[in-house]
């Protein structure tokens, strides 16, 4: 499967097309998106492995080894990603039964209830890779990989994000996807910064004006992002002029935000833009 296949699956299965981006940046930090891909293989390769459990020879479910697109670690997990593979009857690495595996964990699961309704419908990049992080994945480094998967998936869905997708039952495109075009704004804005003016609308009576109208974070790109780093230097907060928002950016914008009283989340939204604005 390519990437643009899985993201069709699981948009096909009913994840909005954030949702599916979001996923995909989780795979691409979990496994690098190899379905063999086998954490500490006990001297291993990933094939190698991979034969192995299939041939019933290591003790796949209880050995504590963090497997496939997902590094599926837990037993429990192990046990019935197993079984599934096996009623099915391909090997443990087959990516497509991982990436129906991972649908089935999520749509019939009670504890992923409610992010498999979340991901429907999401429109922003950053919450989605957030939850998934936290709820689907729980890995121990939490800000860290949610700051790596929200640039996986934005790049996903910089590539993807426009694709048509007819649905499996319908052919027809499924009406889940968020306005405008890939890299519009499409980052989740914070608590207590409110969403700004969509381009050419007036913004509220008494708000102020300014530009440009998307909310940027952590792994985005663009002229907007070169502006962000301009304001920043402007106000004694330097991280580099590189139209990236990369680790220097994320950390200086968090100083500021701190020193300006500001939510302090390294997300430039409304409020975070307006300050930087303000006085230069």
């Amino acid at each position: 499967m390519s990437i643009q296949t899985i993201y069709t699956r699981l948009v096909q299965a009913g994840m909005s097309p954030v949702g599916a981006c979001a996923m995909l940046g989780n795979m691409q930090d979990e496994s690098g998106m190899i379905s063999t891909n086998v954490q500490n293989g006990m001297g291993y390769s990933d094939a190698d492995y991979t034969a192995a459990v299939d041939a019933g020879a290591i003790d796949f479910v209880s050995d504590q080894r963090g497997y496939g697109l997902c590094q599926w670690t837990l037993p429990a997990r192990k046990r019935k990603m197993l079984q599934f593979h096996r009623e099915r009857g391909v090997s443990i690495g087959d990516e497509p039964t991982q990436v129906d595996f991972a649908l089935h964990e999520l749509q019939n699961k009670p504890e992923y209830r409610a992010l498999w309704n979340y991901l429907r419908s999401a429109t922003g990049i950053y919450e989605a890779a957030e939850l998934i992080c936290k709820e689907y994945e729980r890995p121990a480094e939490q800000v860290v990989n949610v700051k790596e998967r929200a640039a996986y998936a934005n790049q996903f869905y910089m590539q993807l994000g426009g694709l048509e997708v007819g649905s499996a039952n319908s052919g027809t495109a499924p009406d889940n996807s968020p306005t405008g075009e890939p890299g519009d704004e499409i980052f989740h804005t914070p608590a207590g910064e409110a969403s700004p003016s969509p381009s050419g609308t007036a913004p509220s009576e008494g708000e102020p004006s300014y530009w440009p109208p998307r909310v940027l974070a952590y792994g985005m790109f663009g002229p907007d992002v070169v502006a962000l780093q301009g304001l920043m230097i402007a106000h004694g907060f330097p991280a580099g002029i590189t139209g990236t928002f990369d680790p220097s950016t994320y950390d200086k914008l968090r100083e500021f935000q701190q020193a300006r009283g500001l939510t302090a989340d390294s997300i430039a939204g409304r409020q975070t833009w307006a300050a930087l604005v303000k006085g230069v």
